[in-house]
């Protein structure tokens, strides 16, 4: 992977306007984890643009008043174990929580709004991950994406923990986008 860091590094320099545009749409998009509804209009944007990329997805229910949990898989016939890439799409705000339509606000070289950082943007940078391993050819082993809508319930009242765990089975490497700690090292647990 580490001969591909330079091309990655220029298509995500290439695309930080675009990228910079998925994340505004997708927090003004709210959806907390108990509007079932509002939370499957962000997966349902996210699976979308995942589906453009070529991904193949499915969406795994995990109760009845809860968004079920996409499961996104690209060159899953390639060989090698798959990169796991996860991360969770429902924030801790009720939708409207900030007082108006579109929440989402740049300032300057800061974005703020509901999930910018706990964790749509950490799911932007998952998505220009794999657009960028497809953009430079990349086809050493599947990519697989996995898009939790009820994390910030903890997946209380549901198999979401489950489903998860067996969803990441056998990949080579998985990272989770969660945010990291104020000294910004690597979160392990």
């Amino acid at each position: 992977m580490y001969e591909h860091k330079e091309a990655i590094k220029e298509f995500v320099t290439q695309h930080r306007e675009e990228m910079l545009k998925f994340l505004i749409d997708l927090v003004n998009l709210e959806g907390r984890y108990d509007e079932k509804e509002a939370v499957e209009r962000v997966r349902d944007f996210y699976q979308d643009a995942l589906e453009k990329e070529g991904f193949s997805c499915h969406v795994i229910e995990v109760a009845e008043n809860r968004a079920g949990i996409l499961v996104a898989e690209l060159g899953k016939e390639r060989a090698g174990k798959p990169i796991i890439l996860e991360g969770h799409l429902d924030t801790v705000h009720k939708t409207g929580a900030f007082g108006c339509v579109n929440p989402c606000k740049v300032d300057g070289d800061k974005i703020y709004g509901p999930g910018v950082v706990d964790m749509k943007g950490g799911m932007v940078i998952a998505l220009y991950i794999a657009k960028a391993l497809n953009a430079i050819g990349f086809d050493e082993c599947p990519i697989k994406i996995i898009a939790v809508c009820d994390e910030e319930a903890d997946h209380v009242g549901n198999d979401g923990d489950r489903i998860l765990t067996e969803n990441c089975v056998g990949g080579g490497i998985g990272l989770s986008f969660e945010v990291a700690g104020e000294d910004n090292c690597l979160a392990t647990q």
